[in-house]
């Protein structure tokens, strides 16, 4: 696990960031440029083989909350987790995870389930991040966001016994294949802006 700056009330994390491709990437170069947050890459701990969750104390690849396994060390990753995430704000104004899917239904949305958030806070980062992707040339993606949307990745796992659980507000922030791949220099862009003005919202 990699901790990247100083102490922040407002935090971003990857805690997939070599499973959910170049998510710990763009996490990092999002942060180079947002001195004022907190950010967090983990890296190495989840495989196709041992599917550790990081962000919840169980094991499991698109299961649901009530089938994913808990065990010693999925519990001893996701205490570390919690620790380096608290290193840097015991209560973060912001937690953002950034997460990465393969969904084709979903390949055209960015979706982020929230925990915390009133439908008029989602609405004001909806009208706020939609011109973003414009600016950013990123206009054929659609932002859903809870409670406003519904989104097929509300993060239920997380939510129940995981970090979700642990602060507000949170987002949870789903990128499809292509935002992760070749338009990622436009998706960090996108996110160092979106990010800068979240705290004023």
């Amino acid at each position: 696990m990699i901790r990247l700056g100083k102490p922040s009330p407002y935090i971003v994390s990857a805690p997939h960031g070599s499973f959910d491709l170049h998510t710990g990437r763009i996490v990092q170069e999002t942060c180079a440029a947002l001195p004022q947050w907190g950010c967090v890459v983990v890296t190495g701990y989840r495989t196709r083989k041992i599917p550790i969750n990081v962000n919840r104390p169980t094991e499991g690849i698109s299961l649901l909350p009530n089938q994913e396994s808990r065990t010693p060390v999925a519990e001893a990753v996701y205490r570390q987790y919690l620790s380096i995430i608290k290193s840097i704000s015991n209560d973060p104004k912001w937690y953002i995870e950034i997460h990465g899917n393969a969904r084709k239904k979903s390949a055209s949305f960015i979706e982020i389930a929230t925990i915390g958030l009133s439908i008029e806070q989602s609405k004001k980062i909806a009208l706020t991040w939609t011109p973003l992707l414009h600016i950013h040339g990123l206009s054929e993606y659609t932002l859903l966001i809870e409670p406003l949307h519904k989104v097929h990745f509300s993060a239920e796992a997380s939510k129940e016994f995981g970090s979700l659980s642990q602060f507000q507000p949170t987002l949870h922030i789903e990128l499809p294949e292509a935002l992760r791949f070749e338009k990622q220099e436009a998706t960090v862009q996108f996110l160092q802006k979106a990010l800068s003005v979240l705290p004023m919202l």
